[in-house]
């Protein structure tokens, strides 16, 4: 598959994607929302590590707090990531899915 792409005016500055654009401040944006007061029983944010640019790389943890610290420390654990590549914006959006079913009310999110 090929195509041409002809533009109207000479010197114009055109970029593509293959996705829409999911910025850092959507993110965080979002990121605030859902650790909100009402999910302190199942969800905690706390900082993994820093970008080389000093941004801090969140980590959630998503589990009943409310239970014997250490029956949390024997469960197993599953580990999910998205954004590792800085051109990846397509995985923030299902993270964004992925995290807004595991924080719902669904009975298999249970």
């Amino acid at each position: 598959m090929s195509f041409k792409i002809s533009f109207k005016h000479d010197h114009d500055e055109v970029y593509f994607a293959y996705s829409f654009p999911y910025t850092f401040s959507e993110v965080l944006r979002y990121l605030d929302r859902i650790t909100n007061y009402s999910n302190r029983e199942i969800l905690r944010r706390a900082p993994l590590c820093q970008t080389l640019a000093g941004n801090d790389i969140d980590m959630l943890i998503i589990t009943n707090f409310t239970s014997r610290p250490e029956a949390i420390a024997e469960r197993p654990a599953v580990i999910l990531t998205g954004r590792v590549h800085p051109g990846e914006s397509n995985s923030s959006f299902i993270m964004e899915g992925v995290l807004d079913y595991l924080l719902s009310a669904e009975e298999g999110a249970k």
